[in-house]
């Protein structure tokens, strides 16, 4: 698998709404999950 093939299946993952969310809420800081 090429980087840029890495690089699409991260932003397919990012791509649902529930995910990116998770995303959102762990930059804000630290988080039990």
């Amino acid at each position: 698998m090429t980087l840029l093939e890495k690089k699409v299946q991260i932003f397919k993952a990012l791509a649902h709404p529930v995910r990116l969310g998770i995303v959102e809420k762990l930059a804000e800081g630290e988080r039990c999950v």
